[in-house]
């Protein structure tokens, strides 16, 4: 998987006679509001890229073809993008835990229900490959990282409630 960044699309929003903001304009008088109805100017937002898809609109005379990116958002949905706004940040190199040294950068994609200062989708910079401890007859293995509030984290290698992608 690669990661991308996208432009996201605004949907058009109206301004009513009562001030309040809809998609839909409730009286004739509703104003149009600035910058909606289009794409985001730049490339905001970002996902991993999972592969291309065909998409189609009907139209009275069939059907238009085009293709789309679909994309996975951090919070595990997936948005179709069209290619023109997107754009390929990074390769995810699909690498275990193991090969991670000190400066490599993680995106944790599942942890725990009561983890409390870990953003899914965020960059996390690995900050020392900790060392080895001894648990149930078995060597095990720990990564330290610096949490959203500047805690110290550490993961063991084999924890399966954390799951990340390695860049």
């Amino acid at each position: 998987m690669r990661k991308v960044k996208y432009k996201r699309w605004i949907p058009k929003t109206y301004r009513n006679e009562d001030d309040t903001v809809s998609e839909n304009p409730k009286s004739y008088k509703a104003v149009a509001e600035t910058n909606t109805g289009c794409f985001e100017s730049d490339f905001l937002s970002e996902g991993l890229f999972h592969q291309w898809a065909g998409a189609y609109e009907e139209f009275d005379n069939g059907a238009g073809n085009y293709t789309v990116a679909l994309v996975e958002i951090f919070d595990g949905t997936i948005v179709e993008v069209l290619p023109k706004n997107l754009k390929f940040i990074s390769e995810i190199q699909p690498r275990k835990w193991s090969s991670l040294k000190t400066g490599d950068k993680i995106i944790f994609t599942t942890i725990p229900d009561n983890t409390k200062n870990i953003t899914l989708g965020k960059e996390y910079e690995v900050k020392d490959t900790g060392g080895n401890y001894y648990r149930n007859g078995k060597y095990y293995k720990y990564y330290m990282f610096i949490d959203d509030k500047g805690n110290h984290v550490s993961v063991d290698e084999d924890d399966p409630k954390y799951q990340a992608h390695i860049i």
